[in-house]
């Protein structure tokens, strides 16, 4: 199987199967987490790379097209609070604990 494709296979099942379990039970799952993780940075690294496939090609394109639309919103800002919309809300949304915003790579990766 495709790297890509198996690490999302995993992904999406874990997912799903952290939807059903209590929080605590998945912080001490520290292998799941690490398998998670390791997925999750493979598919981004690959969608990211220049080197992209040609069945990877159009998950690259819209990585792109969002970085575009974050950019030209960050320039545009939205002015009024009746036209707001989600991604008004995670450009200028502030985390309680640490005070930061946040970044780019964020926004995208929970688009």
């Amino acid at each position: 199987m495709v790297p890509f494709v198996a690490a999302m296979n995993r992904c999406l099942t874990e997912c799903q199967l952290r939807a059903n379990r209590p929080r605590l039970m998945t912080a001490v799952m520290t292998s799941t987490q690490a398998q998670f993780d390791a997925d999750l940075k493979l598919m981004t690294d690959i969608a990211k790379s220049s080197g992209c496939t040609k069945y990877l090609y159009p998950l690259k394109r819209l990585i792109f097209f969002l970085f575009q639309v974050v950019q030209k919103r960050k320039q545009n800002p939205t002015e009024s609070d009746a036209h707001k919309d989600l991604l008004d809300r995670m450009l200028s949304a502030v985390d309680a604990k640490t005070g930061e915003k946040m970044t780019d790579d964020s926004i995208v990766d929970n688009v």
